[in-house]
């Protein structure tokens, strides 16, 4: 099984899981009479739903492991893309020098630019150096 066959079948399986539980939520809730053909199309319902869940759960036990990636560190993929944005500058003008080798850090950032910090924290303000020839 690929990937894309995995996620497919995950999701299908939780959208119809999701449907069935509101379909019976609404029988279970908006029925103001006990009838036979009601009862059976609740009954219906909960075994479609126990099924669905449960090969949703077979789904995640056999296969889920397989195509877990592991959570890609914020840095490296920060590094990556700074890797190719250099890359295509230097294949469009070769004689391109960044003027920094590595990207601005958060710290910097937050020193240097009004909108990161405002976006960042808006409490967040900037303490001047104290002048100790002022005392």
């Amino acid at each position: 099984m690929n990937k894309r066959l995995y996620e497919v079948l995950f999701y299908r399986l939780q959208s119809e899981t999701t449907l069935l539980q509101s379909e019976l939520a609404d029988q279970m809730h908006n029925s103001e009479t006990l009838n036979d053909e009601l009862a059976e199309k609740a009954y219906e319902l909960l075994g479609k739903l126990v099924h669905t869940d449960a090969c949703a759960q077979t789904l995640r036990q056999q296969f889920e492991a397989a195509y877990q990636q592991p959570p890609a560190e914020p840095e490296r993929v920060t590094d990556a893309r700074w890797e190719r944005l250099f890359g295509a500058l230097e294949r469009l003008d070769p004689a391109y020098k960044p003027p920094r080798e590595t990207p601005l850090t958060h710290e910097e950032l937050l020193e240097r630019s009004t909108a990161y910090r405002n976006s960042q924290n808006p409490g967040y303000t900037v303490r001047e150096p104290e002048d100790e020839d002022e005392e």
